[in-house]
């Protein structure tokens, strides 16, 4: 058996060992800068590799998250995150009432509420009438209420009594009228005044009374031609004297 041979190392060798060991280190992984850049068009990172020497070698290409496939988080989509509260949802209705019913939101995350544009639209459950059905109603009750008397003079009005309610006269001369109007006594009207005969109280407690229809005035605070006559020629120096004599004397 061959004796065992041991080799030494002086000063010289050491250096050399340790040089040719720094060497090998200089050109390993070990020795290596990464870096990761975004691409131009903002699609990908590039992975690269930078030796001590400034040197970049492509490592390898990682594309950018999209919506479709994984990758590296871009900063604005970073910064998207972190702006989110902590429990932020989904804008979601949760829940919509009208009325106090629940309504579900469609597949689109809406409400469809109808609102009414038009009266007619509404449930008329409170029994209002348009202005149609006022006048018909209120023709009716003209055509119940008054019913043509015919032409008469003053004295020929009938009494005031149930079965001529509603009836409305004709008067052809003028007259005055007296307690049994409802304008009261003492009121002159011309001929052709229409007069009705209604109730004046109650359906319990009737007063019928007569009554002059709109469209008459009362004449009786109005002087009538037959009342007027001319001055005399006589009248009038009469006057003058009189004033004269009142301003200058006798």
């Amino acid at each position: 058996m061959p004796d065992t041979i041991y080799k030494r190392l002086d000063y010289d060798q050491v250096v050399f060992l340790c040089n040719a060991l720094f060497a090998k280190l200089k050109s390993s992984p070990l020795n290596t800068t990464y870096e990761v850049t975004l691409n131009q068009d903002q699609t990908a990172y590039i992975l690269s590799a930078i030796d001590s020497n400034g040197t970049r070698t492509l490592v390898s290409t990682i594309a950018a998250a999209s919506s479709s496939a994984a990758g590296l988080m871009s900063a604005a989509l970073y910064g998207k995150l972190t702006g989110i509260a902590t429990g932020a949802q989904v804008n979601t209705i949760e829940g919509i009432k009208v009325n106090g019913v629940v309504q579900t939101p469609d597949g689109q995350k809406y409400v469809s509420v109808t609102v009414p544009t038009a009266v007619s639209d509404l449930t008329n459950d409170s029994g209002y009438q348009t202005a149609a059905q006022v006048e018909a109603a209120i023709e009716a009750q003209i055509s119940t209420v008054y019913k043509p008397g015919g032409s008469i003079t003053f004295a020929q009005l009938p009494a005031l009594t149930a079965e001529h309610l509603g009836f409305v006269y004709d008067i052809n001369e003028s007259f005055t009228t007296n307690a049994n109007f409802v304008e009261g006594a003492g009121k002159v009207y011309p001929a052709g005044t229409d007069v009705a005969i209604i109730n004046a109280g109650t359906s319990s407690a009737p007063v019928y009374k007569y009554d002059i229809l709109p469209g008459f005035v009362d004449l009786s605070g109005y002087v009538q031609s037959s009342q007027m006559a001319v001055l005399t020629n006589q009248e009038i120096t009469m006057a003058v004297n009189t004033a004269y004599t009142q301003v200058f004397g006798s």
